[in-house]
């Protein structure tokens, strides 16, 4: 009796051993499939934004014109490896080995905001193709297209205005005297003159103000302006008081 008992348990004990084994193959089974899922799947683009920039670094002077585009996509931005840009009609290419990355509200762009022609050219109009490449070599493509109106290269910051497609919304950027960004919003009603931006923000040093259009397919950068004096100025103003 007692004999048959313990060879019972034994093997109720050898089942359980079984069960166990087999429970972790499968573990392990998934654990892997989910691995080589998570290097081998393909990223998906979710939409891509191309913008020119005039940059109007000086009054008197044609803007600086660059192209900038950035593409959300649904994996890991981290897992980007490189990005290109690519003149549908011309050919003209940009190949951007360490993106820009950005991450924020569940959303993650990868891009770059400082693609120039060559020779000083303009930017070309027209349908760019554009393909991300992550780090598991995986490749996937999508398109934009650039369309400006052509009176924006040569005009100044006081006609830069009349020349942006409508609707356009005027934005305030504020920096530190590091060149550190620091606010970027639409100017305060309350802020009529610029001595009331300094008074909300006293590490405010200077200002630029960004004409945007309605689909941020072209921005604007007027010059930049002085909130206040540098610091070491400040002082030696003070030593000779």
């Amino acid at each position: 009796m007692k004999f048959q008992r313990l060879r019972q348990r034994r093997g109720l004990l050898a089942a359980v051993r079984a069960q166990l084994v087999r429970a972790r193959i499968v573990l392990v089974y998934a654990l892997l499939v989910l691995l080589a899922a998570c290097a081998n799947s393909s990223p998906e683009i979710v939409s891509v934004t191309g913008t020119v920039v005039f940059d109007f670094a000086a009054e008197e002077r044609a803007p600086v014109t660059r192209l900038a585009f950035f593409m959300q996509t649904d994996s890991a931005v981290q897992r980007a490896d490189s990005i290109e840009a690519v003149h549908r009609e011309s050919g003209m290419r940009w190949r951007v080995a360490e993106p820009r990355l950005i991450s924020g509200a569940d959303k993650q762009w990868a891009g770059y905001t400082n693609l120039q022609p060559a020779f000083g050219d303009d930017i070309l109009m027209g349908a760019y193709d554009c393909f991300y490449c992550d780090a598991a070599g995986n490749e996937v493509n999508s398109s934009f297209t650039i369309d400006y109106p052509r009176e924006l290269l040569t005009a100044t910051p006081e006609t830069a205005q009349s020349c942006m497609p409508v609707p356009t919304t005027e934005y305030v950027a504020l920096y530190t005297e590091s060149g550190e960004l620091m606010f970027f919003n639409k100017r305060r009603s309350s802020w009529r003159e610029n001595a009331a931006i300094a008074k909300d923000y006293p590490d405010a040093f200077t200002m630029r103000r960004c004409l945007v259009a309605a689909n941020d397919s072209i921005v604007c950068l007027l010059p930049s302006e002085t909130l206040k004096a540098p610091k070491k100025a400040a002082i030696e103003d003070a030593d000779n008081e």
